[in-house]
């Protein structure tokens, strides 16, 4: 941005330049008129001048329009990065969003992983209940019998 209006600023004075050289052409071109018939040799040195003048007229106005042609292109440059910034936001988001579901997934899994340890728990418990149960029943029958 600061590129940008370094350059609108450049093309402001080249065209208070422009609008100089064309007032000071105007200028010389009325004195030229008016010594024509009496200054021949002023009359060809203020053509030169004349001449240069519009020459350096030609070379700014191709400045400026370079100017002018590399600001469009920075400005253009800088709005697709605008666009790819927002476009890189927007992955970023998604990347966040799946980073917390698999996240959340992995809590639910490893919670579903630690209940199932626990009821196995809970029947190997059952099971060795059941089976000291059934050696006290069968020692109740032998003493009985």
């Amino acid at each position: 941005r600061a590129e940008i209006e370094e350059l609108e600023r450049l093309l402001a004075e080249k065209r208070e330049q422009e609008r100089a050289i064309s007032e000071e052409m105007a200028t010389i071109q009325g004195k030229i008129d008016k010594v024509s018939s009496k200054h021949g040799k002023t009359l060809n040195k203020l053509a030169e001048r004349a001449r240069v003048l519009a020459d350096a007229k030609a070379t700014r106005a191709q400045g400026l329009e370079q100017l002018e042609a590399a600001r469009a292109a920075l400005a253009h440059q800088a709005e697709e990065a605008e666009a790819h910034e927002e476009t890189l936001r927007g992955q970023l988001a998604q990347i966040a969003a799946s980073v917390y579901d698999a996240d959340k997934q992995l809590r639910g899994a490893e919670a579903s992983h630690a209940a199932a340890a626990k009821r196995r728990e809970r029947q190997r418990a059952a099971a060795q209940a059941a089976e000291l149960a059934a050696a006290e029943l069968t020692g109740l029958r032998t003493a009985v019998a």
